[in-house]
């Protein structure tokens, strides 16, 4: 014998586009443009000689100024080709910004994975970022058909008014196996005893395969690249946007 359970299921249907209508107006209420917020766009795709913005990183120095760090994709939201890495300031705790600056720029190449870290002793601020081939792709420096992706570091000690030339660390950061290497996105830590941890993801070619991990590496102000904690799995992809990165104060 079969039995229909015709009132529950009818109850069911008509609950569920309440459920999800007030579910839309819960996100909303606790993420959108709520009373006492200000919406503000720093870095809106198509804009300002860029045709797309990722790899978002926000820090906030000693002396309370917000930076805000991202790659600007000059032709393209591919990864490769002519990225940009980007800066905007602001001292007023987010509610003013200065004119977008471009702080590490290789003509055609690809400069990209902006890893921000704030040194709370000295205020000195460490970039680290990667660069590579803009006419080379991923597939392409993992098989060992292109040049490895290399990794850089710049500072700044004026709250990020100027930063200095950056310089290869690859050799020091780097197995002579790895070839993919990224440091963001996001941020890096700083630890007591002058110590940062920047994040990095990380791929190699070993018995035609190939490896990813993500790590955490330490490095001190004096000395880069010591080894530090175990690594982890990591997802050899993400979801792409070419939504406005948008800060809510």
């Amino acid at each position: 014998m079969i039995v229909l359970y015709k009132e529950p299921l009818r109850k069911f249907f008509i609950m569920l586009p309440v459920a999800i209508i007030a579910f839309i107006a819960f996100v909303n209420s606790s993420f959108g443009e709520n009373e006492g917020m200000k919406r503000i766009v720093l870095f809106e795709s198509g804009k300002g000689g860029y045709d797309t913005y990722r790899i978002p990183a926000i820090v906030k120095t000693t002396k309370g100024t917000l930076l805000a760090f991202c790659e600007g994709r000059k032709n393209s939201s591919s990864d490769t080709g002519n990225i940009d890495l980007l800066l905007q300031r602001s001292l007023d705790n987010g509610f003013t910004w200065d004119e977008t600056k471009v702080i590490v720029d290789d003509g055609n190449d690809t400069c990209g994975n902006p890893c921000p870290i704030v040194d709370q002793k000295t205020g000195t601020l460490v970039l680290l970022l990667t660069k590579n081939k803009g006419h080379e792709n991923e597939f392409q420096i993992i098989n060992g058909t292109a040049s490895p992706r290399t990794v850089w570091l710049t500072r700044s000690t004026d709250d990020g008014v100027t930063w200095s030339t950056p310089s290869n660390i690859s050799s020091e950061v780097c197995k002579p196996d790895f070839r993919w290497y990224a440091t963001g996105p996001c941020h890096g830590i700083n630890l007591p005893g002058d110590v940062w941890l920047p994040r990095a993801i990380t791929r190699r070619v070993r018995h035609s395969t190939t490896c990813i991990r993500m790590s955490y590496s330490a490095m001190t102000a004096g000395c880069l690249g010591k080894s530090a904690a175990s690594l982890i799995r990591a997802p050899t992809s993400a979801p792409r946007s070419n939504w406005p990165m948008v800060l809510f104060i």
